[in-house]
């Protein structure tokens, strides 16, 4: 069956919040996948919530990307931007580090 998933891109002026993960050393936006009953917008904002501490309101749809021929029947991926609203900056199981990097400065191992 194939899997519905969102990345959150969250900006701070000319700066973007990545997630170092646990699992695989690289660097990514914020995201996952979409649970049962849940809406898009709800999984974004749960989401960035678990790996970063943040809450934060989606802005914007910035596309809708899929992987037809992944895994399982394929992957379909919705991309938001979306604004802090509260929150501190908090580490878990899934993310080492979280930081903000200016975009003309990101760190090379991070994922497409």
């Amino acid at each position: 069956m194939p899997s519905l998933g969102t990345s959150v891109v969250v900006f701070d002026e000319n700066r973007v919040l990545l997630t170092l993960r646990t699992d695989v050393p690289v660097w990514i936006v914020p995201g996952g996948g979409v649970e049962p009953r849940e809406s898009v917008e709800q999984a974004a904002v749960r989401e960035t919530h678990e790996e970063t501490g943040l809450q934060v309101e989606v802005v914007r749809v910035v596309g809708v990307y899929s992987r037809p021929f992944w895994r399982s029947g394929g992957d379909h991926e919705v991309v938001v931007e979306a604004c802090v609203v509260s929150g501190k900056i908090a580490t878990n199981y899934e993310t080492s580090r979280i930081e903000f990097f200016p975009l003309d400065d990101l760190p090379s191992d991070l994922v497409p």
